[in-house]
């Protein structure tokens, strides 16, 4: 008994601060200040995290390789400080708990019979990061499109879904030069999907996962020759260059692929800057 209260001060601690960073919050959002509310709500969100981590603790539920109530802890949290502040930036953690938790529920039904370590897991997990980040990514452009606020919710969700859609195909690691190919075209389209809509986090993971594919391919067919390093400070060279001529040329751009997009769409993008530029000092 002694032992079991010893280990849940921790957690009461844990609850105590994340009541004191939300009623930070609240005092915060009074004032009209955005960012340290966001930082409290996030606080939050892995302080209740922990907090359900040590309840499991007390109560002898193992943990196990599969924290599927901590998370699904810390997604209720993160939704319900959402809908308190509606800060665009706690979309974020909303769309980080919901894809983890869904990976963890994927993982236990697809390959409950294996460890997390275990490559099955490890492809279902894979898959299964690209596909809901596919799923973020739309959700984000019917945000962007249906939005008509200075507040981009539309960034924070498509940064998620773009994290979860990368990182899954980037962790696929195809061997074979066709897989290789695939992923760099791929990151090609990022890069002008990122120019018409004008998200630049399209642009930036594009480049590097193109930046990352060419030099997968150098190390797979040149790694012995001498050429291998000529190849990586040409891709080196390559990547800046790129950055100098994309900082030249991105409105440009920009305008003659979004004359491809709906009207609606347009539209949207069109109010989405014009707010942002009303904000701007």
């Amino acid at each position: 008994m002694a032992g079991g209260s010893c280990l849940s001060k921790p957690v009461e601690e844990r609850v105590a601060v994340a009541v004191v960073a939300l009623f930070l919050a609240t005092r915060f959002e009074a004032r009209g200040l955005v960012l340290p509310v966001a930082l409290l709500g996030t606080l939050a969100v892995i302080l209740v995290a922990i907090a359900v981590w040590g309840f499991q603790k007390i109560a002898g539920i193992p943990v196990g390789d599969h924290p599927i109530w901590i998370e699904t802890g810390a997604l209720l949290a993160a939704v319900a400080i959402f809908l308190r502040f509606r800060t665009p930036i706690l979309v974020f953690p909303v769309a980080v708990t919901l894809w983890l938790t869904g990976m963890e529920l994927a993982t236990m039904l697809v390959a409950a019979d294996v460890g997390p370590g275990d490559p099955e897991a490890q492809s279902v997990r894979r898959w299964f990061s690209v596909a809901s980040g596919l799923v973020i990514l739309a959700l984000a452009f019917w945000a962007d499109l249906r939005s008509r606020s200075a507040r981009d919710h539309a960034f924070w969700l498509y940064l998620a879904g773009l994290g979860a859609f990368w990182g899954g195909l980037t962790a696929m690691d195809s061997s074979a030069l066709a897989g290789k190919l695939v992923y760099v075209a791929v990151n090609c389209g990022l890069v002008l999907v990122g120019a018409a809509l004008v998200q630049r986090v399209f642009t930036i993971f594009g480049a590097v996962g193109v930046a990352i594919g060419l030099a997968a391919i150098g190390d797979r067919f040149l790694r012995d020759s001498w050429l291998f390093p000529v190849a990586l400070t040409f891709i080196g060279l390559g990547v800046v260059g790129f950055g100098l001529w994309w900082s030249r040329n991105e409105a440009r751009l920009s305008t003659r692929l979004q004359a491809h997009l709906p009207p609606g769409l347009r539209a949207a993008i069109a109010s989405r800057r014009e707010a942002a530029r009303e904000l701007a000092p």
